[in-house]
């Protein structure tokens, strides 16, 4: 299983349609497909009901690009009978433009050959547990990852909502398996959780439609962004539809919103973003994220500005400028700040171990803080070694974020999730998939982020207590309620820490 891709999805790779084009090239080695051969590694496409091999070096090639494409939900990892094995573990990836189903097999057996383990027994944390089931047909001993909540949101009045999009496998098939939208309730500390109807047409944008982000305004009106933009007048017990404002070059429809804030102003500021480009600004289907302005609830928008590369997170500094930091693929990213119409870099990313929504916190004191890799760490020296060892720290801004500032270090860190969440009383509190313990890791800070402690990892998910080698549970969005850090990702299930 690759860790370092977050969404991940477990499908039977099954599909009909034509052949067409795939990012990469590659040469058809022969119609054998590698369920067939015994030859490793072994690449192959499926388009349609033809599966073809490819040729080493080029179906790598045509693999990597593929995904690169940072489609949500377009690659992850399967199991297949072949002659290496009955459970051989392969990788897929699915170009969102076309119909091409790449696999990759690397001879790895899901019984005899598990993943590495630490080279040293890290003390598990205390685990997290489920407090609510959002969909009571799913289980922690059969897990699957099927839904995906990728925003939790706290209400200035307490109520919480949870939200995200779950597969639809009946109208489009296991290939083409349409992303609806899902938005759950809860008025009572998360214990119980009502399902919320959000309007939205197929038509949109095909069969993809999700919640990526929610924000409130001073008014207590409720937004909720993603391929369309609802709002709620009620609390959140109904929505209706606004429009977007950029075609979408890639799919059709509209460019979805990816973040929102409301700023002291009562504006509505968010990021837009093609989520299926495949390339970058190379690409002739290449949509520039913009961030735009609403000051009528979100009806009409006005370009703020527009950026190369894909927008991860957006705040409001004291003095009124916006900071935001970017994610290009595989490489560092980096923290901007705008105002009075110029774009200045301020702050680079180490080493890539982060997760495209690594965001900001503006705590209540006017700072502005981030998590990002710390680059005194040998990333080397921190994969799979002592207890202890932290490739993740904090940094903060005390100038509108003009300058930074490192921190204390993330213990047994390793990659970033998520941002930074602040309580009412001012305690910080983070995450990171943990390399000592394999599994996803909450911390928290007293002290504004100079010193972080370990409160809770991961259950462990699979029959027993024996891990399920095919799922991994992703963070990918958390609210503190009450001195409990709740929090939600690929599983309807909402956990808290105890």
């Amino acid at each position: 299983m690759l860790f370092s891709e977050k969404l991940e999805l477990k499908k039977e790779v099954i599909s009909s349609g034509d052949t067409e084009s795939v990012t990469g090239s590659f040469t058809i080695l022969s119609k054998q497909d590698c369920v067939s051969s015994s030859t490793r590694p072994c690449y192959d496409k499926q388009t349609g009901k033809k599966i073809v091999g490819l040729e080493a070096k080029g179906g790598e090639k045509a693999f990597m690009a593929c995904l690169k494409s940072k489609v949500i939900g377009s690659s992850g990892s399967y199991v297949a009978e072949t002659p290496i094995c009955e459970q051989e573990k392969f990788l897929y990836c699915y170009d969102g433009k076309s119909k091409v189903f790449l696999r990759k097999f690397g001879g790895f057996c899901g019984e005899s050959q598990p993943e590495p383990q630490p080279s040293l027994n890290c003390p598990r944390a205390t685990e997290f547990y489920p407090l609510s089931f959002l969909d009571t047909s799913w289980s922690m001993s059969s897990p699957t990852q099927n839904y995906w909540l990728t925003t939790m949101f706290k209400s200035k009045s307490g109520t919480l909502f949870a939200a995200g999009f779950k597969l639809d496998y009946t109208t489009y098939g296991i290939i083409y398996g349409g992303y609806l939208p899902v938005m759950y309730k809860s008025t009572d500390n998360g214990v119980s959780w009502n399902s919320v109807n959000l309007p939205y047409s197929e038509t949109d944008l095909g069969s993809w439609v999700m919640v990526l982000s929610m924000a409130e305004d001073k008014n207590g009106v409720l937004y909720a962004g993603g391929h369309k933009l609802w709002k709620s007048v009620d609390g959140g017990n109904t929505w209706s539809t606004l429009p977007l404002p950029y075609p979408n070059n890639y799919w059709g429809g509209y460019a979805p919103i990816t973040n929102m804030l409301v700023t002291k102003d009562n504006s509505l500021i968010a990021s837009f973003y093609d989520t299926f480009v495949v390339t970058g600004p190379s690409d002739p289907y290449y949509f520039r994220p913009k961030v735009s302005r609403s000051t009528d609830g979100g009806n009409r928008w006005n370009e703020i500005f527009s950026h190369d590369y894909f927008i991860t997170s957006v705040v409001e500094a004291d003095d009124g400028s916006l900071v935001f930091r970017d994610s290009i693929g595989g490489n560092p990213g980096s923290v901007y700040r705008y105002a009075n119409g110029i774009v200045t870099k301020t702050f680079t990313d180490g080493p890539a171990a982060m997760d495209y929504d690594a965001g900001f916190l503006k705590a209540s004191n006017g700072n502005i803080y981030l998590i990002s890799p710390d680059k005194s760490a040998d990333i080397n020296v921190v994969d799979y070694t002592q207890t202890g060892t932290a490739y993740l720290a904090a940094y903060k801004s005390t100038d509108n974020g003009m300058t930074w500032t490192k921190l204390g270090v993330l213990p047994n860190s390793w990659e970033l999730q998520g941002k930074i969440v602040e309580a009412s009383d001012g305690t910080m509190y983070a995450t990171s998939w943990s390399n000592c313990y394999r599994a996803e890791t909450i911390y928290k800070s007293e002290d504004k982020g100079v010193t972080w402690n370990i409160i809770a990892s991961s259950p462990i998910f699979g029959k027993g207590k024996h891990a399920d080698p095919y799922f991994r549970y992703a963070i990918l969005s958390y609210v503190e309620v009450s001195g409990k850090i709740l929090n939600v990702g690929n599983a309807p299930v909402v956990f808290s820490t105890p």
